[in-house]
């Protein structure tokens, strides 16, 4: 339920009808409207990114309990989509490499600590030790 609860306080704070999600984030409206009356819990982590990117925020303000309102305005202002990229593809390609599965939760929470490690240390590299030290870390 967060997910549908976090999408819905972010539209709101934007002001933003269905449609302008929609054109903004290019989710279709009818996925929009499947997410916020309840018809859809599963969203895919392409769909989060796509809100994410829309909204200025990361994945993890959007599957979080409640939303962070202190944070908001500093993660719109400090959002590097180049470097959250980069960071997904860099845990995505570990994952599979070393055949772990983790659920989509876990591996967004993953994902969202080596892009926050990344932009902390200005720094557009990550290894397998980083990676293996933050899933233990996370987990």
């Amino acid at each position: 339920m967060a997910v549908k609860e976090n999408i819905i306080y972010q539209i709101k704070q934007k002001g933003w009808s269905i449609v302008t999600t929609s054109q903004r984030s290019g989710i279709p409206e009818v996925t929009i409207k499947s997410i916020i009356y309840g018809k859809s819990n599963n969203q895919k982590l392409t769909t989060l990114e796509k809100f994410a990117k829309a909204f200025g925020c990361s994945i993890s303000d959007l599957i979080a309990d409640k939303p962070n309102q202190e944070d908001e305005n500093n993660n719109a202002k400090n959002f590097d989509q180049k470097l959250f990229n980069k960071a997904s593809k860099n845990v995505e390609k570990y994952l599979s490499t070393k055949d772990i599965n983790f659920d989509k939760s876990k591996t967004i929470k993953i994902i969202d600590a080596v892009y926050s490690l990344m932009q902390r240390k200005k720094s557009e590299e990550v290894d397998d030790s980083m990676i293996e030290w933050i899933i233990e870390s996370v987990l």
